[in-house]
């Protein structure tokens, strides 16, 4: 059995569920994980630490720290090459820009196959650059979506058969569990709700989902509109919602376990993101059958092929955005069709089942490889 031993500084949001669901769905895989104890700044996902343990990973809780300087960080890479030597890890996997970044400098050290997910590209010149250079000394770099893959391609940070494409993805079992929305916020039966699930951080553009709000409130005075999140930018959300909704038509729920069982009694769910890797909120609403409304970003741009599986505008353009959710919430026989295939399309691509198989095959292929591996290769395959 291969041992993978992953690296996840960002313990937040969808990359610390993408590490959870590749150790409970990549079977025939021994997983130790290191993650830090709190995602500094940002909001932290103890609910995956929880999820990784019950899957049978074994958790090192190890600091790490957001900026790439930082003395937790050369602490922490001394620990993950004890781990390795100890624990006779096979495969290091690192997962974002911190973990990856650690995973690569122990596999060189310790001559080991390494793999690198980014979940969500950072495009900047200068983690570009650095980037392309350790690209080239990795076996593999995963892209969670299609549109992920032709910008890592484009960026050349990875092409080639060291470039492997494997989609977040889901359980397609629903997951409606009787909790009722409406009940929660105080919405009557029967009114409709705009509602997005998401940090509240600067990528997933919280404000501009407000600003949406505003617009459709003002020629839809039946809507209410639910946002379920937290983040560091949570006061100036709450302060551009009381600066306009004068009726309590907004309403926040700062976290919510398990809040994709109450996306299904959404009418429309709403992403206004600025980037992404593959997100999982959208998927999840694909599953409980709720049309959507994305921007035109990576990750998102795979989910939904305007018209068909739901509607797509640029990101920022607000009252695009506020014109479509009209257009979903005046035409149920247009809803229900969005709904309708998107779910087929889920099911067909996105099934968890998928995305272990793929990540078990990566593992045992490297896995293989470790005999002849001698040290991380250069861009010819040459010894690093």
């Amino acid at each position: 059995m291969v041992k993978v031993l992953h690296i996840l500084e960002a313990l937040t949001g969808g990359t610390a569920r993408h590490v959870a669901d590749i150790v409970a769905s990549a079977h025939g895989v021994e997983h130790v994980v290191m993650v830090p104890p709190d995602r500094v700044g940002d909001v932290t996902d103890h609910v995956a630490v929880e999820q990784i343990r019950a899957a049978g990973g074994q958790v090192h809780v190890v600091d790490m720290r957001r900026m790439p300087v930082h003395p937790a960080n050369a602490r922490a890479l001394a620990t993950a090459s004890r781990l390795v030597a100890s624990d006779g890890v096979d495969v290091l996997h690192g997962h974002s820009s911190i973990g990856g970044v650690i995973a690569r400098v122990v596999a060189r050290r310790r001559r080991l196959p390494v793999v690198w997910t980014p979940n969500g590209v950072m495009t900047s010149r200068p983690v570009v650059a650095i980037e392309r250079f350790l690209g080239r000394h990795t076996d593999a770099v995963v892209a969670v979506s299609p549109s992920e893959s032709e910008l890592l391609t484009r960026l050349g940070i990875a092409t080639g058969d060291r470039l492997v494409m494997i989609p977040n993805a889901i359980d397609i079992t629903p997951a409606a569990d009787g909790t009722d929305l409406r009940q929660l916020v105080g919405v009557p039966a029967g009114v409709p709700i705009v509602g997005n699930i998401s940090r509240l951080v600067f990528q997933k553009a919280p404000l501009d989902f407000v600003e949406v709000c505003r617009r459709v409130a003002e020629t839809r005075p039946d809507v209410h509109f639910v946002l379920i999140g937290d983040g560091k930018l949570s006061d100036e959300v709450d302060a551009a919602v009381a600066a306009w909704d004068h009726d309590g038509r907004f309403h926040r729920l700062r976290a919510l376990p398990n809040a994709a069982r109450v996306l299904g009694q959404m009418n429309v769910f709403v992403l206004t993101s600025r980037y992404e890797g593959a997100p999982y909120a959208a998927l999840e609403a694909m599953r409980e059958g709720v049309p959507m409304v994305l921007t035109r970003v990576v990750g998102s741009e795979d989910l939904v092929s305007h018209g068909e599986t739901g509607l797509l505008c640029e990101a920022g353009d607000l009252p695009g955005m506020s014109e479509v959710i009209h257009d979903i919430l005046d035409n149920s026989k247009k809803s229900e069709q969005l709904a309708k295939r998107a779910r087929e399309l889920l099911v067909s691509a996105y099934d968890v089942r998928l995305f272990g198989e793929a990540h078990q095959r990566l593992y045992e292929r490297l896995g293989r490889d470790r005999g002849e591996h001698s040290g991380l290769r250069g861009p010819a395959g040459a010894p690093g």
